[in-house]
């Protein structure tokens, strides 16, 4: 098996994922059958390349417009935030003279960061609509799409929570590079395989349809062997508010398994040993939220943002 980003020959096998068991965890947060999704597979193997250290799903199956609409109606608000801590660290970086695409915008939240010239791409019908009631360009387009179509290239490319989505991250990063100017940035944010979310049980929604790969720093960092660009800086974030109680759930989890001496963690577990872990956890939970009601306490957030800068030639090297 290849790498899907750096094309190195092999890549090694760290588990293997029952897809009826996926599906009914789906099942529970969308309330609706999502086995159709995964075209009658069986099974999913999660890698990882020892060369860029990416860690991604195999076969590649990512979503249908169906499953991100089914998605956000469910998830409503809680989808398409509209502050986000990695939006500030990102806006810091533009200025006023700056033209900005958003790949994966969504209803344009990030515009709000923008004092220069702004245009979304993204696929949900129902988020261009809201787009276009708050006077937001949103384009229905792929970045691989939109190169071929614009007359001047951008001097900041953003791309929030999408390159973990990507069935070919190697070809989405070059497009994203291809819209950019000699010498812009980009400035990616993906979740943090280097933050609690790497120790989540069951967490589907880190999983395929929705997310295909993984990224920890080593992997970010990897992108400048890959690609003709300087990592300008890496930015962790802090917990936001809406992933306390997930963290608080989990830290609760990771005690008492330990206290069981059930260590062995499966990436989508629907046993019996779970369900008992998980009511006991929800006991714990309360507690933890009283002891940890300081930020001082909490890790590191869910997201990483990453900036790049393009080199403005092969030999020029910013």
């Amino acid at each position: 098996m290849e790498c899907v980003l750096c094309k190195n020959s092999s890549v090694d096998l760290l588990c293997e994922i029952n897809v009826v068991n996926l599906c009914h965890i789906y099942s529970r947060i969308i309330m609706q059958d999502m086995s159709n999704e995964f075209n009658g597979m069986n099974s999913i193997k999660y890698v990882k390349c020892p060369n860029c250290d990416l860690r991604f799903f195999s076969p590649v199956v990512t979503g249908s417009y169906k499953f991100y609409d089914l998605l956000s109606q469910k998830m409503g608000v809680n989808y398409y935030q509209y502050e986000k801590n990695e939006y500030k660290f990102a806006g810091s970086f533009i200025n006023e003279n700056d033209s900005v695409l958003d790949v994966g915008s969504g209803c344009g939240t990030f515009k709000k960061y923008v004092k220069g010239q702004y245009v979304g791409l993204d696929f949900n019908p129902s988020a261009i609509e809201q787009a276009k009631k708050e006077k937001i360009r949103v384009i229905n387009e792929s970045v691989e799409n939109h190169v071929f179509n614009i007359s001047s290239l951008y001097s900041v490319v953003t791309a929030f929570q999408v390159l973990e989505h990507m069935a070919d991250p190697r070809k989405f990063l070059q497009a994203c590079l291809d819209a950019l100017t000699p010498g812009g940035l980009l400035i990616i944010s993906v979740p943090s395989e280097e933050s609690f979310v790497a120790l989540q049980e069951n967490a589907v929604l880190n999983m395929p349809p929705h997310h295909v790969s993984r990224w920890t720093d080593r992997s970010l960092y990897s992108l400048e062997n890959i690609f003709d660009i300087t990592l300008v800086c890496m930015e962790h974030d802090i917990l936001e508010k809406i992933h306390v109680e997930t963290y608080l759930s989990l830290l609760a989890n990771i005690t008492i398994r330990t206290l069981l001496k059930w260590n062995k963690v499966e990436m989508v577990d629907v046993s019996l040993k779970k369900r008992i872990v998980d009511k006991l956890s929800s006991y714990l939970t309360p507690l933890y939220r009283n002891v940890f009601n300081s930020s001082l306490l909490w890790p590191k957030g869910h997201s990483v943002t990453v900036i790049y800068k393009k080199h403005k030639s092969s030999q020029d090297y910013c």
